[in-house]
């Protein structure tokens, strides 16, 4: 049987963001940390991505403030920790709905 990857809908709707900016992503590290609080819980994710396709700025300027339809799930925060032209660290909360 072949586990459903639970982050699979949010790089998807990154990678689509990036796209509707003329970018392509390619992931290149994911590491998940549990995140829990009085009153929600989930994950704290950091994400390494390629980036192809031109100058990323405009899209990593306009990402923090970006809305994601995730079913389940919700982008409570997302920050890009480092970036160049070339690939972006970014550090999202995602909680369960």
């Amino acid at each position: 049987m072949r586990r459903r990857d639970p982050y699979a809908p949010l790089l998807r709707a990154l990678a689509d963001d990036a796209a509707r900016h003329g970018l392509a992503l390619t992931l290149c590290d994911l590491t998940e940390r549990s995140w829990a609080s009085a009153t929600f819980v989930g994950c704290r994710l950091t994400i390494v991505v390629r980036i192809d396709g031109g100058d990323p700025a405009r899209w990593l300027a306009d990402l923090p403030e970006a809305e994601f339809a995730l079913a389940g799930r919700l982008v409570a925060d997302l920050v890009v920790r480092a970036a160049d032209r070339a690939a972006a660290t970014l550090e999202v909360l995602l909680l369960e709905a």
